[in-house]
């Protein structure tokens, strides 16, 4: 009788579980809105071919519907080593505008121009991925040949 029981109960158990951790363990999907919003960028900045990592940025990035990033003259602050390795430098740049889209697998790509006092300068998004929660993603930035930015953003 109780081996009985236990056959109809473990598989209800498990039915009742897959239905309840089945929508969790599924692939988000994304859309443009979900990309749409005001997004914190936290990432470190530095040159690859000489293995020098010396900025921390963070940049506030608004992006409309239609994946437009709004100018904004002080979108980024950022904290640099100088060029003698002495100090640091503290500055502002500005976002000059730009484009990202995002996928149906949530993956974003894009662009986002700034100018840092010294020029403008075109990064590009080589590798995004929205997380699941839609409130978060990673990236990797390119920019001038041999510059690269690692981090994350988040959304307010």
């Amino acid at each position: 009788m109780i081996n009985n029981a236990l056959k109809e109960f473990v598989p209800a158990c498990l039915g009742v579980l897959l239905g309840v951790f089945a929508p969790l363990l599924a692939q988000a999907t994304c859309t443009q809105a979900d990309l749409a919003g005001t997004w914190y960028a936290m990432f470190v900045d530095g040159d690859v071919i000489q293995s020098e990592f010396n900025s921390t940025v963070r940049c506030k990035v608004v992006v409309s519907s239609t994946g437009a990033v709004t100018a904004n003259s002080t979108g980024c602050k950022a904290r640099t080593s100088n060029d003698a390795g002495t100090g640091v430098i503290n500055r502002t740049v500005a976002i000059t505008g730009g484009s990202l889209t995002v996928n149906s697998s949530c993956a974003i790509s894009g662009r986002l121009g700034i100018n840092d006092g010294a020029g403008n300068t075109t990064l590009t998004v080589q590798y995004a991925q929205m997380a699941r929660d839609k409130n978060t993603f990673a990236f990797t930035i390119y920019h001038d040949g041999d510059g690269a930015s690692f981090g994350e953003a988040v959304k307010q």
